[in-house]
């Protein structure tokens, strides 16, 4: 059995007053080609379709058209939970009708958690779909005495666990973050108060962990897996390779996964030199159009630096002075520090500073849901 294994799309995402929709289709179509080419068997999703729960209209028609041409023009059968951007409930709409065209949804939180089943030639894998849900709603669900990020997905695990079938391979798919990930700014935190990590000893048993969340593809072991994100969606990713995982898997549940990179129609790039030069050298770039962060060495200021530079390279996004004069270099030093922090640390220095004694726990975990509360809403 072959499964095609990728996440956090995040259709419909600006970057810095720039829609990727376009760039965002063309690599769509390119899974398209491997899912033909490559004799896939199945696409796993692992959330993060959208970028905000309440998606523009053209991100949800480009969505619509894929999985239109995968699940009834390819006839690929298709298993997608929803991520922290993703609205579960928007997500879900109309899940167990679209079962029937092989689309199957797994997006509010439910009593349950039961597989769906890939079938080919007489083999069988179980999937199980874990959408991202806030500890506290897991803990309501079932009556938990703790919250956290841990005890939440490992009481949802323990479910797909006592639903496996003995002998049968099981592939379980979430949006979570496993401790020791590389993370990216692009990615919203999962949680303010508390941690938001969990072991990887969580999917212990499992032929195959398919996750979303992280946007760098990696391993957090020989059977759990990151795809990463479709594009680069910050320059903390620069020196990403995305792409999507390709997994087969034998009825004795022995996989072998492989990269499949995929091509942005534009990079996302960072490049580095003195003003002049790069001017020269933005001719004859083959990439010039690319979205650039552009870092100059040049020891002087250079006047309406960044309006000369997108006359060569359209696209540049961000201007960096990298040698900062000495009067500046602590400003800058602090604005980075502060740039750095968590919304919950930021308040506490600040308040802190201002009332000279530490953040009683009952204010920091009133705080920690004022900001997860207005984290979780959509910002135009």
């Amino acid at each position: 059995m072959r499964f095609l294994h990728t996440s956090d799309l995040h259709l419909g995402k600006i970057l810095h007053n720039t829609s990727l929709l376009d760039i965002q289709a063309k690599a769509l179509a390119q899974i398209t080609d491997i899912l033909r080419d490559r004799d896939i068997d199945g696409l796993i999703i692992a959330g993060d379709l959208y970028d905000r729960s309440i998606p523009p209209e053209d991100a949800v028609t480009l969505l619509n058209s894929f999985l239109d041409k995968v699940c009834r023009g390819m006839g690929i059968p298709t298993f997608i939970i929803a991520g922290n951007h993703d609205s579960g409930e928007r997500l879900g709409f109309a899940a167990s009708l679209l079962s029937g065209n092989g689309l199957h949804m797994a997006g509010p939180l439910q009593e349950s958690v039961t597989p769906f089943q890939l079938e080919k030639g007489g083999e069988i894998v179980d999937i199980f779909l874990i959408p991202f849900a806030n500890p506290r709603l897991v803990a309501h669900k079932f009556g938990l005495d703790t919250i956290s990020h841990e005890s939440a997905l490992e009481t949802l695990i323990s479910q797909a666990n006592a639903n496996r079938t003995e002998g049968r391979p099981a592939v379980v798919v979430a949006h979570c973050f496993v401790s020791g990930g590389e993370s990216s700014d692009s990615e919203r935190t999962l949680s303010v108060g508390g941690s938001e990590e969990v072991p990887a000893s969580l999917f212990a048993g499992f032929e195959y962990t398919a996750l979303g969340h992280l946007h760098a593809p990696q391993n957090r072991g020989d059977r759990i897996r990151y795809s990463g994100s479709l594009l680069k969606y910050s320059f903390s990713e620069v020196n990403h390779h995305k792409g999507v995982s390709i997994v087969d898997i034998a009825p004795d549940g022995q996989i072998e996964i492989e990269h499949i990179a995929i091509e942005p129609a534009r990079d996302l790039r960072e490049i580095k030199g003195k003003f002049d030069q790069l001017m020269r050298d933005g001719v004859t770039d083959p990439h010039a159009e690319d979205f650039l962060r552009i870092c100059l060495t040049d020891e002087q200021s250079i006047p309406n630096a960044m309006a000369r530079l997108q006359t060569i390279y359209p696209n540049a996004l961000e201007l960096n002075d990298v040698v900062v004069r000495d009067s500046e270099a602590g400003a800058g030093k602090e604005i980075a520090a502060i740039e750095q922090q968590t919304p919950m640390e930021a308040f506490t220095e600040f308040y802190e500073k201002v009332y000279e004694r530490p953040l009683e726990e009952e204010s920091r975990k009133y705080m920690a849901e004022i900001i997860e509360e207005a984290m979780s809403e959509d910002l135009p």
